[in-house]
């Protein structure tokens, strides 16, 4: 892991990178937009201004409404829930 490589605000995830494919749409802060689909992407470099980069473990989580949730409930993956390890559900409110 990159030493800069900081948990976003707000609602996140972490890729646990396992060296396998990925098909990615990356955007360069000089403003280029490219694309790779490789193995092993732990870093980048922009084909436009050279900057390097490694590519960060973490994910931004947009909240969605419930009827999208529910639309997209084929894909929608999660794991069953485990009082101990999550918290208790009891008067828990979003």
């Amino acid at each position: 892991m990159h030493p800069d490589d900081k948990a976003p605000e707000g609602p996140h995830g972490w890729i646990q990178w396992k060296g396998t494919g990925v098909c990615m749409d990356v955007y360069c802060a000089c403003g280029c937009h490219f694309h790779v689909d490789d193995e092993f992407m732990y870093y980048t470099r922009c084909p436009r201004c050279l900057k390097p980069y490694a590519v960060s473990g973490y994910v931004r989580l947009l909240p969605v409404t419930e009827a999208e949730a529910k639309a997209h409930e084929g894909v929608l993956k999660t794991e069953e829930y485990d009082e101990e390890r999550h918290g208790p559900r009891e008067g828990f409110t979003a």
